[in-house]
């Protein structure tokens, strides 16, 4: 069996990739760590939704078109990510529209049967209902309008 006595700082540079170095600075979005053992080890890590440019790079190099399936794939995540917002905020402006029209009819619905009542001669039963009917109104609103 064959070893090899490479010492591992000669193996980090001759291994070495060509994107970011920890040395050179890095825009906000690639955050590079060198981490130094018996076996030297490197490894990049990212937060943008693209790799950097040397790293798209080297992807076209080990697959055929790697970059851009790499483009294509992102540009169809923020289409459908856009897509999914988009319907979030129609379903939410529906739904308070659902809400707003439900709130009036019951507060038609009890005006209305406060008004019945008071006039077959139930007017403290009336006053109840009504009242009680305006106040949570009033506060709905006032609610409403606090955020």
């Amino acid at each position: 069996m064959k070893t090899d006595r490479t010492m591992p700082q000669e193996l980090a540079k001759r291994d070495k990739p060509d994107y970011p170095s920890p040395d050179l600075p890095v825009d906000d979005t690639v955050v590079a760590q060198k981490e130094v053992a018996p076996d030297s080890l490197l490894s990049f890590q990212y937060s943008a939704p693209l790799p950097p440019p040397a790293m798209l790079a080297d992807y076209d190099k080990a697959v055929p078109n790697g970059a851009e399936r790499i483009m294509k794939m992102a540009e169809e995540q923020q289409r459908t990510r856009i897509s999914n917002e988009t319907l979030q905020l129609k379903e939410g402006v529906a739904i308070e529209k659902r809400g707003q029209v439900f709130a009036f009819s019951i507060c038609i619905f009890a005006l209305s049967v406060s008004a019945i009542l008071a006039f077959t001669g139930h007017e403290v039963t009336a006053s109840i209902i009504g009242g009680i009917d305006l106040v949570a109104l009033a506060f709905v609103f006032n609610k409403a309008s606090q955020g």
